[in-house]
């Protein structure tokens, strides 16, 4: 057991540099990005679907989705938006190193 929780964090580094070159390939065969990421995330949909099924986990009920907060909703999606932010702050920056 204490092999596989060695074992587990070198094989995610190891399928995370491989998921940035099959990303770049996808892309590439597509000759379009958005097309890229509506395949790549239906194919994580399907995964995590899958999932959900063979651990035949239980629905949530429309009383607790009605009682969540609108906040819990957009967690991931505020951060994106800081790293969107950060993202067009620091090409800025660097354009404004380059011209200057």
């Amino acid at each position: 057991m204490q092999i596989a929780l060695y074992a587990l964090p070198v094989l995610a580094g190891v399928l995370n540099a491989i998921h940035c070159g099959t990303n770049a390939q996808l892309t590439s065969s597509l000759s379009r990005p958005w097309w890229a990421v509506v395949f790549a995330c239906l194919v994580s949909g399907i995964a995590i679907l899958s999932g959900v099924l063979i651990n035949r986990e239980a629905s949530p009920s429309l009383v607790s989705l009605a009682g969540t907060p609108w906040c819990a909703w957009l967690g991931t999606h505020l951060v994106n938006v800081w790293r969107i932010v950060g993202a067009v702050t620091m090409i800025a920056g660097l354009t404004l190193v380059c011209l200057f």
